[in-house]
């Protein structure tokens, strides 16, 4: 499994939450330290090399497609991508689909609790491919960032 990311300290929280299972994080942020579609794009091309690799997850969203040549560049990689691996986006914390979890090659993940009910900020659960544990007393705030390395690594040990 490889992850794109781009924050030091939610990876340490995804590393705890990922215990035992294998994955790499590549770093997603731009020179400029920001995480951009083309920045992005690049990271998920080195996911590539991961060897074994079955999913790529990917935590960052914006709102709406930018429009930006980097946001063509993202699409083109995860098509590229999703010729060899599952594809999995957190869906966003804002309440609705972002991109790049709109696109078709790809399977969008929102965050429950412990319960099964959605968190507040995620996606509906009708809205989204999939649901994972992204809430809750016992996890804090973690959002769909931390839902969609959790379902990722599912799909790695299952293969579905």
């Amino acid at each position: 499994m490889c992850l794109a990311d781009d924050d030091a300290e939610h990876t340490e929280t995804l590393r705890s939450a990922l215990r035992g299972s294998s994955y790499r994080v590549i770093d997603a942020r731009s020179e400029s330290g920001g995480i951009t579609p083309a920045s992005l794009a690049v990271a998920v091309r080195a996911c590539a090399a991961v060897p074994g690799l079955a999913v790529v997850a990917l935590a960052s969203t914006w709102a709406s497609r930018p429009a930006t040549d980097g946001a063509a560049d993202l699409e083109a990689a995860l098509l590229e991508i999703s010729a060899i691996a599952q594809v999995v986006v957190s869906a966003g914390n804002r309440g609705s689909v972002e991109w790049p979890a709109t696109l078709e090659t790809v399977r969008s993940v929102g965050a429950v609790d412990e319960a099964g009910d959605g968190c507040g900020f995620s996606a509906s659960r009708a809205a989204v491919d999939l649901v994972a544990l992204g809430c809750g007393a016992s996890q804090g705030a973690w959002g769909t960032s931390v839902a969609v390395a959790l379902a990722a690594a599912q799909i790695a040990s299952t293969g579905r």
